[in-house]
This record gives structure tokens, C-alpha cells and sequence, in this order.
């Protein structure tokens, strides 16, 4: 710049600045919200070639504190310069635009700029997802994408902006251990597509197998696109998949295809079968495969099982006619029946024979039966049919031959294999054949000795059957003859069934099998009697549970007295039946109440429902007490059920109660009751908005209470695997009671539970329920840890409005001071920006600038904020936020609300353009505030960029008020340039300065310029036609020719040969080199004329003449060159034609000049005008002579000389 002015001062001028470009000729800058931009202009000339050595020298100017450039300086023939944009605070619905100011030594140029405020949104190949449809829609063809976008933390800034619960289920999947589950999980959950299902085309296959492996498939399709994964599960050893897990990646089409092998090595039977389970949390598909083997015949099968059928087919006959319940001759058909199906194997030839044999000794056909038995040999066979055949050949022997058979087989017994041989004893020895007494202690002494013989059983009950007496005692052995005579459907008889109830009453002891013994006894004859047995073992048993409730309800309603009846009766309660519960309950526990407390809570909400019936109204009355004490109890410990509601609800009916336990409520009154059917499920978490950490609950029982605030809660389950889902997909939920009652009392009680403090912020801005403790509630909130960022800034929100609102400056303050913009939802941070500004919290305010509009601030407070920077000390703050400042102030100096502080401020450091200076420059003016400096910076801009202010005549005139120096004289000589080559507009401040040079310095620009400023004039003084004459004259003495003396004319006199010539000018600088290529073509010329090339002359400062000496009837044709320094090519830069026009003729004085009146008489002559033709030639002829007389009479007084 200094450079510049001393050459200026010299009078060393260019004529023509190179024209400079700036690309892109504008910005348009796209931010989406709370972000910012880059990006990058250049500056070059406009034709690079020319001026290629030529460097940009200037500076960037931009008041707009959002943007910082990575530098503001530049010197170079082309520059790139690098910008970053913040955005924070911009709104989609602004609009937000301004200029870039370039003063650089080749002129001003303005880059105007526009930002389009975009909403936030997820770039992805190139797609832009702003809201949850495009994200599902690009999840469906980009999954693995999609699930990165999900799990990026501007997901939830973006896609759920505003969307509490939303983001509450996000964050709780995020945890998840598959993320494609997560994705899938949170889709479904926001209805933004369906959930998964799968289904398979059949779900049972039968195969005939014959030795070699079978190969198929289980077509599997899906309902819709999204994430799968099952687990497949194969029953049965024969079977085998190619794959234990399907997931999404398998399917083409919808449908994915599961081989299953089918290996025969591993099928043994006649027929098989097994399952191919896919199993998912949600389903279980269960296909079926049913083989028959063929290659094996079927008979090998089914004659075993069919032999089998048949011999307990002969046992089951055997046993009825044992017991009288079936004739000789029913039962010998039926064997019979049997016996042929088991010889049609071939097979089991004795157990035919024998069979047969017995039948014929039951039909007393003792001949028949003595004659088969001969033909079988018994020695040699199995001990089974040894001893058999030996007792038949018992039975058919003469009296005196009987104990030698007798104690054959009691000598077999001995032997290992023979102890069957002890069955047959007893109808073989006379001790136990006839004294039923004596056989039974016999059969019982075998059955303690480890002879546990079906026969054996049947024989020992066939006794206490006929002699009931025998029945006397209920040990292991008599327990087991009865379970036989129940299990083959033989016990019945009322004495009987008396003494089993009696002698298990009896009892000490529990016993299972005498329970279960009991309750098939009850079935069948269902009395009080039977019933109390049952109960009675049940109380002695150790572990009852829910499954045996039933027994002691029909203990309790056939009033049964049995100690501690009535507590199990409860105590195996469930928690949630509706049955009803007996009087008879309730005056029992009236006044030795030992229940649980859950058992309790059953029992008093039980009563509190049915209170209004009569028969429960007198009850109730005596209860109520103890219900009392018994809530009292429960809410201090925190406990909540279902019953417990139901009583809580009850007993805070009563104000004195509801008064004493206010402290206690939060515990319960939050709760909510979470049920679960999925035994996979696990545990429960919570996600409340606010909260930092989630709560986790365990299921029992596939039940879970947990704490659920009125704020946004999401709740999400966990299985055994880990995997997380959205609770409402497998778990339905109650509220066990209603808050709304209770928030201000419990909080006034001392009660300062975060649910309690959430439940009331949230009931106030979900629903806009007031509460007196609000404000309270908000301050203790926001002082706690565990409360997120963002929603602190959601409650110091409502402490500002509130503050503000009643003037608590000091507590507003406070609030200001701990803020978080950054965290804050937009809404929420403009408007404790707005409080900010409004308070002047210095230096937080400048900050809460950034974030707003300046129409939406009184200018009252922007003016204060911006005299609180003026007088800051901190030199890095006011850096920083210096552009911000500037920008404001300029603002409100155009809204003319702007003080005299600012103004001075604005005075000592705005930089922009020359236009912006010339709204400063009036202003200070106005106010009288202008300094010499800013005169100073301001003219100093105006040189270095070669752009004028419209004032710079009024500001130049009080510059130099101050100063007389190199830059008074430089402007002074730039402006006298400029008027002379580009006839720039000359104010008449600086008419006096270049008259007052033009006399006292006699300096050739200021004496030229002050010419020129003559010419322009109408009329002038003598005084100026004198000096106009003399120094027109030196000039033209010199051989400085200037159109503009022309101009003169008939104002004074002029030297005759500027009258008489025409001019052509070409301005350039004084180094080019200017030719004119001309031809001049007169009225009588038949031929075609050459152009003439001449050098025009460079008079003055790069102003280049041609002088002309053109008749009437001549014109002249020409075209100028121009030959710029450093380059070899001359370039046409103008073509025109001069002529004399015949009104400027007849304005010509007739007596003026010869050369005049010639042309006048070229002019007489086309108009065929000969009377003024004669009269401009006898004229013509006079001045002449005369002119001739007077040049000899001179010629001759020097030659006598």
C-alpha cells in the first residue's frame, strides 16, 4: 500500500488496473443444522497470460464472525484461500446470506454468499436419510450399512430429534450382543416394518428306508425382509442338517433350503421317528420325519411287541380270576384268545403247554391236564417252568405223593434262579396254605426280603380283602399291596377303603405314595374322611406348594380341623386367584395371624374387595386395624404387589394415614407390574429419559416390578443368551397404582426419590400439571450426578422461564453460568441465549450471540453486550469474538440505534468496503466523531483499491485539516489523474486544492487538471481566460496538444492551429505503444485509398493524440493498436471516422480563419447557396491580401536590416 501511494505521490499512474476474478463468483454454502462447512475461492486475473508475473497484492475483509479464513492477507498472481463456516444455532427456516469484501491493488470486488440451512441428516453412498422411512428403506438393501448408521452417535441427533421414546429404545438395544438384532428389533418397534416369520412349506415327511441314506430339504420361507437367525435343533439320532443356525444371509428370495440327512445305520426298530426343530425366541417349528425300515421284515417287530401283549394279557386274566372278578369260563376264553396269538410265532411252546394245562386244572379237567403235563419234560427246562411244572404236577398228585413235590421245589428255592419257587410254597405248604394269617406275615417277610412279586402283592391283598382285620398297620409292605389293588383297579370295599383312611391317618410320618394313594381313593369315593387324610399328610409334608392348595381348599370347605390347615391353606395360595376365600379363613387369622406378608397382603385385599358383602361387612370392621398396620409395615419396607395395591389404595383413603406415610409412598406408587410367559426372559431393564444409567430387574416366576416415572421410560428384556428386545414384544404390563394423588404431598413429606422429582417435571411438561414445588424440584434435579446433560439443560429451561418471570436476576444468573448450549435442544439454547442477553452475563452473552438472531434482540441489550466487549481486558476473548462484535455493531448502526460508544468502536476497527465506510463515515460525520486516523485508513483504502467513496471530496477536505503529507499529496495527484484520463467527478473541494497547486507549485498535472476544470465552464472570469490563454499557449509551445483545449473557443483567444485541427485520443499507460491506422477520403476521390500507420504521440500521462487537419467535404477512417508492455502483439482496441459536421460550421465566426471559411464555401457550394458563397470567397480574398501584405512588409524591413 505504501508503495502504491508514493507512487501516486511521484505521479506515476496506471491507466487501467488489471481486471481480477474471484471463483466462484458466489457461495453457496449448504450446513446442516448445528454443523458447519469448508470449502475454498481463488483470485486471479481475468487474463492470467498478461499478467502472469503481475502479483494480487490485497486483503480480505468479512464481518461475519462465522466464517474464518485460513489467511486474510494475500500477494500472488493467483491465490487460493481456504474457509471453514460454522453454523451453530442456524435454523432450516433462516434466511442467512451476506458478502466477502476483497480490497486488493486492482480494485473492491464483493463475493456474495448464501447459506441454505439444511436439516441434519445421515449421509450414506451418497444418500441422504433425514428421517426413520429413508432410514428403513435404506436398511432393507443395506443392512450391514444400516446397522453402522445405527449404532453412530448422530443417529440419535438426527433421525430421532424429538422422539423420546425412541431414542430411550435405541439406547437400551445398543447393548445388544448382535447388532443386526438390535436393527431389526428397533424397526419392528418403531412400526417401521414387520417382524420377521418363518414358515415352512410341510412340517411332516414319511420315508420308507431300506439301507441307504436319504437326502431332502426343508423348505424354509420368510415373511418379509429383515433379520433371522435360528436355531436348529434335530430329535433323533438318524438325523442330520447341514446347518445348526439359519440367519437372513441364507435366504434367495424369501426362501432359504435346509438339507437333512436321514442315515438307516442308526434305525433298529420296525419304525422310527424324529423332529427337526427351528427355534426362535419368539417360535418353535417342530417338522416330523417318520420312517418305516423295510429292510427288516415288519413280522421281527411286531411279533415281539405283540408277545408281550399277550403274556400281560395271561397275567391280567390270571390276576381277575385270582381276585373273583372274572369266571372260570371268561377267563379261560380270553387266555385262550391269547394263547393262540402267541403260538402263532412259533414260539413260547411251554407257555403255551402250561397255560393250557392250568386252564384245564381250573375246569377241573385233571385227566386232560395230567396227560399234557406228562408229555412235557420238566427237568431240563428254564427254572420258571421247572418250578411250574413241578406245582401242576403238586396239584395233580395223590395226597401221600404231594410233599415230595413240595420239597423238591423248596429245595429249588435255594438255588439262584428259584426264588419264584417261594410264590408256589405258599399254595404248597400246609403252614401257609390254610392259615391266611400265617401266609401273609410269610409273603410280607418275602417282600422285606427283596421278593417284590407282582403275585406275591396280589396274593397278600386277596387276604386283606377277605380278612380286613389282617389290615391292621400301614408299613412298606401293606403300602405297596394297596398301591397293586388301586393300580389294577381292586380296591374297593367300604371297610377296606375305612381301614387304609384310618391307618393313614395314622400316619407319623409323610408319605408320598400313601398321598397319592389317598387321592386316587378320593376320586373314586370323595369323602371328608379321605379328604382330612390328605391334608394330613400334606401338613406333614415338608415342601408344599401351589399344586397342593387344592386339597387343603377342600379341607378348609368341608371344615376340616387339622393344626395348620389353614396357614397352608393360604401359604400354597397363589399369589393372583380369584377364588374365593371361606369366612371361616378370615376368623381363624382374626387374632393369631402368623402369614407371610405376601400371604397377608392376599388376605386383607381379598376382604377390602368383598368388604360390602354382608357376609364380610362385621369381619372387615374387626380386620381394619389390622390392615392398617399391616399397609403401615409394607410401605415402610417399600413393598408392592398386586394385593398390596389393592390394600394401599384402601388405607390412603384416610387422611391421617396418607398424612404419616408420605415419606414412604415413592417406593410403591411408581411401581409397575411387568408379566412374563417366556421362560427364556430374564431380566428387565428400564430406560428413563434423564436418567444416566438404566435399572435392571430380575424376573421371578415370570413376574417383575419396577420403578416407572411419569417421565418417557422404555422397559426392554433380556434373555439367557443376552440378547435384548423390546419388553411389549413378550411381556404385558400393569400400573398397580395411580401417582397423580401423591407427588406435592410426598415431596413436602421429605420425600426426594428421583422417580418422585422426575414424575413431577414431566407431569408439568407432558400435561402441564402445575405443582408449587416445581422450580424446587427442577434445582435439586439439576444438581444431582446421575441426571443426564441434556435434560439438565431442559431443566434450567423451566428455572430460566421461572426466573425470569419473577424477577430472581441472581438465581437466572446462577443457571446462565453452568449452561450447556452445546448439549441443549436448539429451542432450549436460543432461548437461554436470549436470557443471556437480555442479563448481559459477559462473557457468556457473546457466546449466546452465536446462537441467535439479531432481529430477535432488543437493541437496548445488543448495545450493552457489545460496550461490555469494548471494555474488556481479556485481549484473546475480544480476538475471538471480535468479527461477532463488528457484526453487531453495524447492525445496529444501520438500524440507527447504534450510540456514540459504538460508533467510536466501530470508528477504530470495522474494515469492510468502500460502501460500508461511507454508512460509517456519514454517521460519524452527523455526530461530529470523526478522528484524522479513520480520514487517514479510509482515504488510504480508497488508493490501494482505486475505489471511491462518494464522500472522499468531503473526506479529503477534513483530512487535511489535520495533514499536509505524502498522502494528502498522493490523493490530491490520483484525483487530478483519474479527472483527466477517466473524467472522474472532481467535487469542489478538490477544484480549490488543484487551483491553489496549479498557481503555487505551478505543477504540469495540477495545471493541466485546472485547464480542464476551465474548459468545463460556461463563462469565464478575465482572470481565468488569462490564465486559460498563457498557459494554453506554453502548453502548446511545449507540444502538449490536448483535445480538451478546443473548448477555449470563443472564450479566449487560442493559438489559429488548435482552431483549425482535429483530434483522436487513446488514454494508456505511459509505457504502451499506440499507432493509428488511418485513411482520410474526400468528395471528388473515385479510387480506393490505404489506411496511413502512424505513432500517436504520448502528449501527457499516457494520453496519445493524433492531430488532424480535415475539409468539409474529407473524412477520415481509423482504427488504433495498442502495444502494452511486455507483449510483441498490438491489438486493435478501437476503430471510429472523423468528419466535420456542418452545424459545427455555421457556429464558426465568419471572420475567425481562412481555413474556416474554406470549408464554409464547401458547404455554400452543396447547398448550392451562391450569393454566401461569393460573400465567404470576396471575404476569403481580403483577409489574404491582407495577411500576405503584412508577412512581405515583415520580410522587407529585416532585409534592409
Amino acid at each position: 500500500m505504501e508503495k502504491k501511494i508514493e507512487d501516486f505521490a511521484e505521479e506515476k499512474f496506471s491507466f487501467e488496473l488489471p481486471q481480477i476474478l474471484v471463483l466462484p463468483s458466489s457461495l453457496d454454502i449448504s450446513v446442516r443444522t448445528d454443523t458447519g462447512a469448508v470449502g475454498s475461492f481463488k483470485v486471479r486475473y481475468k487474463d492470467e497470460i498478461k499478467y502472469s508475473n503481475r502479483k494480487i497484492r490485497g486483503y480480505i475483509t468479512c464481518n461475519d464472525y462465522r466464517f474464518k479464513f485460513d489467511t486474510v492477507t494475500f500477494s500472488n498472481s493467483e491465490v487460493e484461500i481456504d474457509y471453514e463456516f460454522d453454523g451453530t444455532g442456524l435454523r432450516p427456516e433462516m434466511e442467512y446470506g451476506g458478502n466477502i469484501h476483497f480490497i486488493t491493488d486492482c480494485g473492491e470486488i464483493n463475493l456474495p454468499y448464501r447459506v441454505n440451512i439444511k436439516e441434519a441428516e445421515l449421509m450414506a453412498e451418497g444418500n441422504e436419510i433425514k428421517n426413520i422411512y429413508q432410514f428403513t428403506a435404506f436398511a432393507k438393501s443395506n443392512p450391514d450399512y444400516a446397522t453402522d448408521l445405527f449404532y453412530a452417535d448422530e443417529f440419535d441427533s438426527i433421525i430421532l430429534q424429538n422422539m423420546e421414546e425412541e431414542s430411550l429404545i435405541r439406547k437400551g438395544l445398543l447393548e445388544n450382543r448382535d447388532r443386526r438384532r438390535a436393527l431389526e428389533e428397533f424397526l419392528c418397534y418403531t412400526k417401521s416394518k414387520q417382524p420377521v416369520k418363518i414358515v415352512v412349506d410341510k412340517k411332516i415327511y414319511n420315508y420308507h428306508i431300506s439301507g441307504v441314506p436319504i437326502q431332502d430339504r426343508i423348505i424354509i420361507r420368510k415373511s418379509c425382509w429383515g433379520y433371522v437367525k435360528a436355531e436348529v435343533i434335530t430329535e433323533g439320532q438318524f438325523l442330520k442338517v447341514h446347518k445348526d443356525e439359519i440367519t437372513d444371509n441364507l435366504f434367495e428370495d424369501g426362501i432359504c433350503e435346509l438339507n437333512v440327512v436321514i442315515n438307516p445305520e442308526h434305525i433298529r426298530a420296525e419304525k422310527a421317528s424324529g423332529k427337526v426343530v427351528i427355534r426362535t425366541l419368539e417360535e418353535e417349528i417342530c417338522i416330523e420325519f417318520n420312517l418305516i425300515n423295510t429292510a427288516v421284515s415288519p413280522e421281527k417287530f411286531s411279533g415281539k411287541k405283540r408277545r408281550f401283549e399277550y403274556i400281560n394279557k395271561l397275567i391280567e386274566e390270571y390276576f381277575s380270576y385270582r381276585m373273583g372278578t372274572s369266571t372260570v369260563k371268561n377267563v379261560t376264553t380270553a387266555m385262550r384268545t391269547a394263547l393262540y396269538g402267541i403260538g402263532l410265532s412259533g414260539k413260547d411252546e411251554k407257555i403255551v403247554d402250561y397255560v393250557n394245562i392250568y386252564l384245564d386244572l381250573i375246569n377241573r379237567n385233571e385227566k386232560q391236564a395230567k396227560e399234557e403235563l406228562l408229555k412235557i419234560n420238566g427237568s431240563t427246562m428254564e427254572p420258571i417252568f421247572r418250578l411250574v411244572h413241578l406245582y401242576f404236577m403238586y396239584q395233580l398228585a395223590a395226597e401221600e405223593e404231594k410233599e415230595e413235590y413240595r420239597r423238591e421245589v423248596e429245595k429249588l428255592t435255594n438255588l439262584k434262579g428259584y426264588q419264584t419257587g417261594l410264590y408256589f410254597l405258599i399254595h404248597m405248604d400246609g403252614r401257609y396254605k390254610l392259615n391266611l394269617e400265617r401266609r401273609l406275615e410269610f409273603i410280607a417277610e418275602l417282600y422285606g426280603g427283596g421278593f417284590h412279586s407282582s403275585f406275591l402283592l396280589m396274593e397278600a391283598w386277596s387276604i386283606y380283602k377277605s380278612q380286613p382285620d389282617y389290615f391292621s398297620r400301614l408299613d412298606a409292605f401293606s403300602i405297596q399291596v394297596v398301591n397293586w389293588a388301586i393300580k389294577h383297579g381292586y380296591f374297593v370295599g367300604k371297610i377296606i377303603t375305612e381301614k387304609f383312611v384310618v391307618l393313614a391317618n395314622g400316619l407319623r410320618d409323610y408319605n408320598p405314595l400313601v398321598l397319592r394313594l389317598l387321592k386316587e381313593v378320593y376320586k373314586n369315593w370323595g369323602v371328608e374322611e379321605v379328604a382330612q387324610a390328605i391334608c394330613t399328610q400334606l401338613i406333614r409334608k415338608n415342601d408344599t406348594g401351589e399344586y397342593d392348595h387344592e386339597w387343603f381348599r377342600i379341607g378348609v370347605k368341608r371344615g376340616i380341623k387339622l393344626t395348620g390347615i389353614y396357614e397352608l391353606y393360604m401359604r400354597t395360595m397363589m399369589n393372583d386367584t380369584t377364588e374365593k376365600i371361606e369366612l371361616s379363613v378370615f376368623s381363624y387369622f382374626l387374632y393369631d395371624n402368623t402369614l407371610s406378608a405376601g400371604k397377608k397382603a392376599l388376605l386383607y385385599s381379598y376382604l377390602i374387595n368383598h368388604r360390602n358383602e354382608p357376609d364380610f361387612q362385621n369381619i372387615y370392621k374387626e380386620y381394619k386395624e389390622q390392615i392398617r398396620g399391616f399397609a403401615s409395615e409394607q410401605l415402610k419396607k417399600g413393598e408392592i404387589t398386586d394385593a398390596l395395591a389393592v390394600i394401599y389404595k384402601a388405607v390412603l383413603k384416610e387422611g391421617t394415614f396418607l398424612h404419616e406415610h408420605y415419606p414412604y409412598l415413592s417406593s410403591v406408587i411408581f411401581k409397575q407390574k411387568f408379566i412374563c410367559r417366556n421362560k427364556n426372559i430374564q431380566f428387565l431393564t428400564v430406560h428413563t429419559r434423564g436418567i444416566k444409567e438404566s435399572t435392571v430387574y430380575r424376573f421371578n416366576y415370570g413376574v417383575a416390578y419396577a420403578n416407572i416415572s411419569g417421565e418417557y421410560s422404555v422397559a426392554l428384556v433380556t434373555d439367557k443368551e443376552g440378547n435384548i428386545y423390546p419388553a411389549a414384544d413378550f411381556c404385558t404390563s400393569e400400573k398397580l397404582m395411580n401417582y397423580y394423588d401423591y407427588l406435592d404431598g410426598c415431596y413436602e413429606a421429605g420425600d426426594k426419590s428421583l422417580m418422585e422429582l422426575l414424575t413431577v417435571v414431566a407431569e408439568n411438561d407432558r400435561y402441564h400439571r402445575e405443582s408449587r414445588h416445581l422450580v424446587e424440584i427442577c434445582e435439586e434435579l439439576a444438581r444431582m450426578q446421575n441426571i443426564t446433560c441434556e435434560y439438565k439443560c431442559f431443566l434450567r429451561g423451566k428455572l430460566l422461564s421461572n426466573y425470569f418471570e419473577n424477577n430472581e436476576g441472581e438465581k437466572l444468573e446462577a443457571v446462565l453460568k453452568n449452561y450447556n448450549f452445546a448439549k441443549a435442544e436448539p429451542y432450549q439454547a436460543e432461548h437461554a441465549a436470549e436470557m443471556a442477553v437480555i442479563r448481559n452475563m459477559y462473557p457468556l452473552s457473546l457466546y449466546a450471540l452465536r446462537r441467535l438472531s439479531y432481529s430477535k434482540i432488543n437493541s437496548g441489550k445488543l448495545a450493552k453486550v457489545i460496550s461490555t466487549y469494548i471494555y474488556d481486558e481479556n485481549e484473546t476473548r475480544k480476538v475471538e469474538n471480535h468479527n461477532l462484535i463488528i457484526s453487531a455493531a453495524y447492525k445496529l448502526m444501520l438500524d440507527k440505534k447504534a450510540d456514540d460508544e459504538i460508533m467510536i468502536f466501530l470508528r477504530d476497527n470495522y474494515e469492510g468496503g468502500v460502501t460500508e465506510l461511507d454508512f460509517i463515515y456519514n454517521e460519524l460525520k452527523e455526530r461530529n466523531l470523526l478522528t484524522e486516523n479513520f480520514a487517514s485508513r479510509f482515504i488510504q483504502q480508497m488508493l490501494f483499491s482505486e475505489e471511491m467513496s462518494v464522500e472522499y471530496d468531503n473526506i479529503f477536505e477534513y483530512y487535511e485539516q489535520f495533514e499536509e503529507g505524502i498522502l494528502g499529496r498522493a490523493f490530491l495527484s490520483y484525483i487530478s489523474y483519474k479527472w483527466l484520463v477517466k473524467d472522474m467527478r472532481v467535487g469542489k473541494y478538490f477544484e480549490k486544492r488543484i487551483y491553489d497547486e496549479a498557481y503555487k507549485t505551478q505543477n504540469k498535472l495540477f495545471v493541466i487538471s485546472y485547464l480542464k476544470i476551465l474548459s468545463e465552464k460556461k463563462y469565464l472570469t478575465e482572470e481565468e481566460k488569462d490564465y486559460a490563454m498563457v498557459w494554453v499557449e506554453k502548453f502548446v509551445e511545449d507540444g502538449i496538444v490536448l483535445p480538451f483545449f478546443k473548448e477555449f473557443k470563443n472564450k479566449c483567444r487560442l493559438p489559429a492551429e488548435i482552431e483549425n485541427l482535429n483530434f483522436v485520443v487513446c488514454y494508456a499507460d505511459n509505457e504502451d505503444e499506440v499507432t493509428i491506422n488511418y485513411r482520410i477520403f474526400s468528395s471528388t476521390d473515385t479510387g480506393n485509398r490505404g489506411y496511413r500507420t502512424e505513432w500517436m504521440k504520448n502528449v501527457y500521462q499516457g494520453i496519445f493524440v493524433k492531430e488532424f487537419l480535415v475539409f468539409a467535404d474529407e473524412t477520415v477512417q481509423y482504427y488504433i493498436s495498442l502495444k502494452t508492455k511486455g507483449n510483441d502483439e498490438a491489438e486493435i482496441i478501437s476503430s471510429d471516422e472523423l468528419a466535420i459536421r456542418q452545424d459545427v460550421l455555421f457556429e464558426e465566426d465568419l471572420g475567425l480563419s481562412l481555413f474556416s471559411q474554406i470549408n464554409m464555401m464547401f458547404v455554400c457550394k452543396d447547398l448550392s447557396d451562391e450569393k454566401t458563397l461569393k460573400e465567404y470567397m470576396r471575404n476569403y480574398a481580403i483577409q489574404s491580401e491582407i495577411i500576405n501584405n503584412i508577412f512581405s512588409l515583415g520580410v522587407t524591413s529585416e532585409e534592409q536590416v
